[in-house]
């Protein structure tokens, strides 16, 4: 297995595995984090672990359950060069058929880490007054994230832009300097 995967994840992967018959829920997810490709990873092959079962989504609009090679997965980049990532935050908390049922539906793999209910989280747990970090209630903390959440869009508010007025910074770069040569 690569560096994607903990060894604790392996085996869990494996597990599975060897119970194919059952609807396991996912153990990992990996994405591109400069691209819109995702893997919600739920099952590994005991013979050939590099090989993971899971519901993946390129960014086509259409994801779907299957096999992938970890190894090829490890060797792509996104858009900028970036390679895959694992989310660490991710706790799979429905079997991985209810994920794909979602998937369809929206086109698209809808999976947050677990308690963020797609919201961006921006609050700590910990917070610094005048320099000194302090722990505060677990009321207060409470408090606080609700107040930050009710404030911070959700995923479906940013999925909302219209996508193609987005310009990659290298198409910026070339047009400029197309512009400075002609004029």
């Amino acid at each position: 297995m690569t560096m994607l995967l903990t060894k604790a994840i392996s085996r869990r992967l494996i597990q599975n595995g060897l119970r194919p018959d059952q609807d396991h829920k996912p153990v990992c997810k990996l994405f591109t984090p400069d691209g819109s490709a995702t893997w919600l990873l739920s099952e590994a092959d005991p013979e050939q672990p590099n090989r993971l079962f899971g519901l993946a989504d390129l960014g086509l609009g259409s994801p779907e359950l299957g096999y992938v090679d970890l190894t090829e997965i490890a060797e792509l980049r996104g858009r900028l060069g970036l390679p895959v990532e694992r989310d660490r935050f991710f706790v799979g908390d429905k079997p991985i058929s209810h994920y794909l049922d979602e998937a369809r539906r929206a086109g698209r793999i809808i999976a947050w880490p677990l308690g963020t209910g797609g919201a961006v989280q921006t609050a700590s747990p910990l917070y610094i007054d005048a320099g000194v970090e302090q722990s505060t209630s677990r009321t207060k903390r409470d408090a606080h994230d609700a107040e930050c959440k009710e404030k911070t869009p959700s995923r479906a508010q940013f999925d909302r832009r219209d996508r193609r007025s987005f310009i990659p910074c290298e198409i910026l770069f070339r047009s400029s300097a197309i512009h400075l040569q002609d004029g």
